[in-house]
């Protein structure tokens, strides 16, 4: 439901980027739709990767007016997975595939975009009410990055509750439960819910992202913000949580060893790749969503080696 349109220069990602036991990285706003903000987590300039996932934006929250609402043209996708979690509202995905799905609140969306699909969002939040939410790209590994593409969606996930605070579980395993998603690299994702205090397990192997995204909350002792990523790094088992009527987004996993370059909807390996993704979006060459009442999103211009292709 957003991109790097806004950041069109090349967005690399190297392998084996330093990682600080414990940092806070300051989030960025912009507008997506009339009304509707969005915050970017991830990428940033600090920190480019938590595990695989590569881009992280919470969307709203927006009160949906008749002139305030969700609607994202088609645009394309290759070399990733989208996630998409919603707090409230509802929207509509369609794709390429010719699916056509409505995400609630606790279920989800995911897309493995492989070598090349595209999609629309159209809010269906009624007027009056709230839409927010998150959405994530997971990079896919070199071995999966030009697969065939796939749409999942998932309403019934795992869920983990300690006193008030429930552990809902949409990537990887928690608690001997695992996530019925298919992801390609060893990930954790979930979003906790409630009050009171949470003893979170960690795996030291892996490197964790924490966002709240509503309400008050303590990370281990510090106050949390909303307008701030809190990041872990390897070697951690556990960290305590505390909320108080609070949305909490954790994300986990194991570093990511490839190197990859981002721009605009696109994760590939090379300027080249990337160059060539661009070239055949605005060729017609990911298919069409003939149900969207609108025309598809172009491609931002080319700008420096990505113009080159090298």
């Amino acid at each position: 439901m957003s991109d790097l349109s806004q950041h069109p220069e090349l967005q690399p990602c190297p392998a084996g980027a330093a990682r600080p036991e414990r940092e806070a990285y300051p989030m960025k706003g912009r507008e997506l739709n009339p009304g509707l903000m969005v915050a970017r987590a991830l990428p940033q300039r600090q920190r480019r990767l938590i595990g695989a996932w590569c881009f992280l934006d919470r969307m709203g929250p927006l009160d949906v007016t008749e002139d305030h609402r969700l609607n994202v043209a088609p645009h394309p996708h290759i070399g990733l997975q989208t996630v998409t979690w919603l707090i409230s509202g509802a929207i509509r995905h369609r794709d390429t595939l010719g699916i056509n799905q409505v995400i609630e609140p606790g279920q989800l969306n995911l897309m493995t975009a492989g070598n090349g699909i595209a999609h629309s969002e159209e809010g269906l939040t009624p007027i009056g009410q709230q839409l927010f939410g998150v959405q994530f790209w997971v990079a896919l590994p070199k071995e999966q990055a030009n697969c065939a593409p796939v749409f999942e969606h998932f309403t019934d996930l795992p869920r983990y509750t300690e006193g008030k605070v429930s552990l809902t579980l949409f990537a990887g395993d928690y608690a001997s439960q695992s996530a019925p998603a298919k992801y390609f690299t060893p990930l954790f994702g979930a979003e906790l819910k409630g009050s009171g205090e949470f003893e979170q397990v960690l795996e030291p192997g892996f490197e964790y992202g924490f966002l709240l995204v509503k309400g008050e909350a303590r990370l281990d002792g510090q106050a949390m913000s909303t307008d701030q990523l809190y990041y872990l790094g390897t070697g951690h088992h556990q960290t305590r949580l505390e909320l108080t009527d609070a949305v909490i987004i954790c994300l986990g996993g194991k570093p990511f060893g490839e190197d990859i370059v981002m721009w605009w909807n696109f994760v590939g390996r090379s300027t080249q790749e990337i160059a060539d993704a661009r070239a055949r979006w605005q060729a017609g060459g990911f298919g069409d969503i003939p149900q969207y009442p609108g025309s598809p999103t172009p491609a931002p211009e080319l700008q420096g080696n990505l113009k080159a292709g090298h």
